[in-house]
């Protein structure tokens, strides 16, 4: 915290970039993998340094608010950077889809990882999001747009969910 300079007053929020590879497998491949270096590398021109990090398929940045930027203001941004990073890896014939996830505000660096733990929520969910809002191509997710779906994420056992479905709908 001190040498990012964050303090137990700021507000923050965590944002986590991803590649999704487009082969449904889950598994990268080493160009896949190069792949995320050149999208750091696009993300530095733009976001500061020592707030963004990466490992594998993903990179974080914590975001300090900025007085000056609202919070639409920013998720414009953060949208604008996703269709400039998309295009560059369409531009390769990358096989991989260019996500953002969007942690909620928090109050102070103690909390970053409830932000960082919902943007990863938010990616995790991206297809329900999609269905949720309607847009099948949104690739800028907040972990708000979750809305109530939100409580289902801590359920990880499938037969406790599925006891929330309707027996004529599990079969579905």
């Amino acid at each position: 915290a001190n040498i990012l300079g964050l303090n137990d007053t700021d507000d923050l929020r965590v944002v986590t970039f991803r590649l999704l590879p487009r082969n449904k497998n889950g598994r990268f491949t080493s160009e896949q993998l190069r792949q995320t270096e050149i999208v750091e590398k696009e993300l530095l021109r733009d976001l500061p340094k020592k707030y963004t990090t990466s490992n594998t398929n993903q990179i974080i940045y914590i975001y300090k608010k900025d007085e000056q930027i609202s919070d639409l203001q920013f998720r414009l941004k953060l949208e604008e950077l996703q269709k400039k990073i998309q295009s560059i890896l369409d531009k390769q014939n990358a096989n991989a889809e260019f996500t953002v996830g969007i942690g909620k505000n928090v109050k102070g660096y103690h909390a970053l990882k409830e932000s960082f733990s919902d943007s990863k929520v938010a990616l995790d969910y991206i297809r329900v999001i999609r269905k949720i809002i309607g847009v099948d191509n949104q690739s800028v997710v907040d972990c708000s747009e979750l809305g109530f779906f939100y409580v289902f994420t801590d359920i990880k056992d499938k037969d406790k969910l599925l006891s929330y479905i309707p027996e004529s709908l599990q079969k579905l």
